[in-house]
């Protein structure tokens, strides 16, 4: 039985932060050069619409959300992938990356059917 320490660690090796496009690398560094980088952002997600003609959507998944941003760390393979990628940044924005984590991150829900009674199956 996993301890309760195990609650917030990815369930696979994949999961890392180079889990993106470089096209959210790039912007981070826009974000970095112009000094806008520790501006508090706030970020939905959400879909316009259910997939398939469906009637409803199933969110699962939110353990693997938080551990994924509980372990947020760029690693020295990582770092050395990005300089490669990007060689006119400077060293400054990479050891940013190397000390960025998740810690001020905040991740507000909604408790189930707390909100709205449309989003409760009454038995």
């Amino acid at each position: 039985m996993s301890g309760t320490h195990d609650l917030f660690k990815p369930t696979d090796n994949l999961t890392n932060a180079l889990l993106t496009d470089m096209y959210q690398i790039t912007m981070a560094y826009a974000y970095f050069r112009t000094k806008r980088h520790t501006t508090i952002a706030v970020f939905d997600l959400f879909f316009r619409k259910n997939p398939f003609e469906g009637e409803y959507a199933i969110f699962a998944g939110l353990s693997e959300v938080l551990a994924f941003v509980n372990s947020y760390k760029f690693t020295e393979e990582h770092i050395a992938f990005l300089k490669e990628q990007m060689p006119t940044a400077g060293d400054d924005f990479f050891e940013y990356l190397r000390n960025l984590d998740c810690s001020q991150v905040k991740i507000d829900d909604f408790k189930e059917c707390a909100r709205r009674a449309s989003l409760c199956m009454r038995m």
